[in-house]
C-alpha cells in the first residue's frame, strides 16, 4: 500500500466509501431503524464523515429535518472541507494521500493541486452518483445524496494545531447577528456555497447597490471600498466597512475612515470578532459613523 501513488490511493478510498454504501443498505441495524414510527423525531445525527454519503442521506431522507453532524477522525480531506465549512488549501496543506513535506516546492504544490482537483471531480463524478443509485433502491424519488449536505450546521474535525498543517479555517459569523438581515451579492448559485446560508442572509448574482443604497432600512455598506461605491454610500448616508484590495481602493477608505464615517479591515488577517465588533460599533446606540455621514 505505501508504494501506491496518490491516484490509486484516491480511487481506493472512493471505492471504500461505496462499498459503506452498500454495506449500510444490508445491515440489520439500518433496517431495524428505518421501521421506527414515521413520525419519530431524532435530536441530532452524527456520523464519521469519511464512511461515505449514504447514511446521513437515508437517515435524513427518512426522518425529515435530521439536525446533522459530519464528524471527521483525521483532519479534513479536500472533498470534506467545503461540506465541513472550508475550501482545500491546495498550495499550503498538502493532500491527505500526497507523502511530501509541508513546506512543498512549486512542483510539489502543482501536484498538490492537481491530486485536490481529481479528487474533488471524481467525488462528484463517480462517488455520488453511485451512492445516488443505491440510496434510490430505497428510495427512488430520493434527491441527490450531495443535497443533504445542506442540512449541516457544525463540524466535529479531529485536527489540532500543535501537530497539523497550518490553514486557514473559516469562522461561522452570520448567526450571532440573528437581528440583521444581510443582502449578499454573491456571482454564483447558493447551492455552490460550501455550506448552508442562514435564513437572514439574502443572496443574488445582481442586485440595484444605487437603489439599495437609498432605501431608508440600509443602515450599513460592506464594500471592497471602490470609488463609485464609495460615492453611492456617502451620497445616501450609509456609513461604510471597507476591505481594499486594489489601487484607489486604500484612498477611499482611508479617507472615510478619517471623515468618521467608515471602519476600515484587513481581509488578509481579520477573524470573525473583528467584523462582528464593526458591524455592532456602527449599528449600536453610540452611532458615530451614522452621524457624521449626515
Amino acid at each position: 500500500m505505501a508504494k501506491e501513488g496518490p491516484i490509486p490511493l484516491l480511487r481506493l478510498m472512493h471505492g471504500l466509501g461505496l462499498h459503506m454504501c452498500e454495506a449500510a443498505i444490508k445491515s440489520e441495524g439500518l433496517r431495524f431503524l428505518l421501521n421506527y414510527p414515521k413520525d419519530f423525531k431524532f435530536d441530532l445525527f452524527v456520523n464519521d464523515f469519511m464512511v461515505g454519503p449514504c447514511l446521513p442521506a437515508i437517515i435524513m431522507h427518512r426522518f425529515k429535518d435530521v439536525p446533522y453532524i459530519p464528524a471527521t477522525s483525521y483532519n479534513a480531506p479536500s472533498t470534506g472541507a467545503p461540506v465541513l465549512g472550508s475550501f482545500a488549501y491546495s498550495g499550503l496543506v498538502p493532500n491527505h494521500v500526497y507523502d511530501v513535506p509541508e513546506e512543498m516546492n512549486f512542483v510539489q504544490r502543482v501536484k498538490n493541486l492537481y491530486y485536490d482537483v481529481f479528487e474533488m471531480i471524481t467525488h462528484e463524478t463517480n462517488m455520488h452518483p453511485e451512492a445516488d443509485r443505491i440510496l434510490r433502491t430505497l428510495y427512488p424519488s430520493a434527491p441527490s445524496t450531495y443535497t443533504f449536505y445542506k442540512n449541516v450546521r457544525v463540524s466535529f474535525i479531529n485536527a489540532n494545531p500543535i501537530i497539523q498543517y497550518k490553514e486557514p479555517m473559516m469562522p461561522n459569523m452570520i448567526p450571532r447577528l440573528p437581528q440583521y438581515q444581510f443582502l449578499w451579492k454573491f456571482e454564483s448559485d447558493e447551492s455552490k456555497l460550501p455550506m448552508a446560508v442562514p435564513k437572514n442572509v439574502y443572496i443574488r448574482a445582481w442586485m440595484p447597490q444605487n437603489d439599495l443604497l437609498a432605501h431608508p432600512n440600509i443602515k450599513l455598506f460592506i464594500t471592497h471600498s471602490g470609488l463609485l461605491s464609495t460615492q453611492e454610500a456617502i451620497w445616501h448616508g450609509v456609513p461604510v466597512i471597507g476591505f481594499p484590495l486594489f489601487a484607489d481602493q486604500f484612498r477611499n477608505i482611508n479617507y472615510c475612515v478619517a471623515a468618521g464615517i467608515a471602519k476600515r479591515l484587513r481581509i488578509q488577517n481579520f477573524k470573525a470578532n473583528d467584523l462582528i465588533d464593526a458591524i455592532k460599533e456602527i449599528l449600536g446606540e453610540d452611532n458615530v459613523a451614522l452621524r457624521n455621514v449626515w
